[in-house]
């Protein structure tokens, strides 16, 4: 059976992980929330490690639990990730900026791919036949040869030749997972690429833990972002050519293979 590398560690690591960031955002909000945008941060990495690990109910109760008001700690996520936060009044946010434009920013879960990744992708791949997770028909972020939107839903579809995956980042992102494993197990897709949060934690990374990961050392700026990201980043390879992977990614970060016992075994 194999056996994945790290697991334990990296488990430990995750809980180590949350225990800092619920000490720290208590200390921050304590000190009087002078750093808006390290607070929002934070708070987004609370929230999405709780989610990932099937938690995500804890988080309001938390809040609650530390004296922070809902949509002030809302309000300084959407300083990072741009999203609206239609749920909750605006009004109640103490020095929240006159103008509405953050309020006004697209609600997406959408973050799309750096172009320095983008050309490396590409030149891993030798081009891109299918985008199923692309920002626009017309202004292709990725210059891939067919592209599904959201308007279309890919999932519905087949995956053909090499595809480059970025794909939405909410909760939906387990199904674009899971679909492209599938697509390359069924010899649908021949070789493709995918780039996605580095939540090893959760039940949706683990659908890719066959095949070769890049742990992108740092946090990407995404196209269109001010900031960078309040997440780590990780690039799949699903294919035969793994040194070419490893000789085209390397330079982003330490590239991954998934232990096997049988492998070991020899050694």
């Amino acid at each position: 059976m194999p056996m994945s590398m790290s697991v334990v560690p990296r488990l430990q690591v995750q809980s180590k992980r949350e225990a800092e960031l619920k000490n720290v955002i208590a200390q921050r909000w304590e000190a009087g929330k002078k750093d808006r945008l390290e607070l929002g941060r934070d708070l987004y990495e609370l929230r999405e490690m709780l989610a990932g690990k099937g938690r995500d109910g804890e988080f309001a109760p938390w809040l609650r639990s530390q004296g922070i008001p809902r949509t002030l700690a809302y309000y300084y996520i959407s300083l990072i990730t741009n999203e609206k936060c239609q749920d909750f009044d605006t009004s109640e946010v103490e020095g929240k900026p006159q103008s509405d434009d953050w309020w006004q920013s697209t609600a997406s879960p959408e973050w799309h791919t750096p172009k320095h990744l983008v050309e490396l992708i590409t030149k891993c791949l030798g081009g891109v036949d299918l985008d199923p997770c692309s920002n626009s028909k017309g202004s292709r972020n990725v210059p891939a040869t067919h592209v599904f939107t959201k308007h279309d839903d890919g999932l519905r579809f087949n995956w053909y030749g090499k595809v480059y995956m970025n794909p939405p980042y909410g909760r939906e992102i387990g199904r674009w997972v899971e679909k492209l494993a599938h697509e390359y197990r069924k010899g649908h897709t021949k070789e493709a690429m995918a780039l996605v949060p580095a939540r090893v934690d959760t039940d949706w990374f683990k659908s890719f833990r066959d095949f070769p990961v890049c742990f992108i050392d740092g946090r990407l700026k995404f196209s269109g972002s001010d900031n960078s990201a309040p997440f780590p980043s990780a690039v799949f390879y699903l294919g035969s050519d793994i040194p070419k992977f490893a000789r085209v990614f390397g330079e982003m970060g330490d590239i991954w293979v998934r232990w096997q016992k049988a492998k070991s075994a020899s050694l």
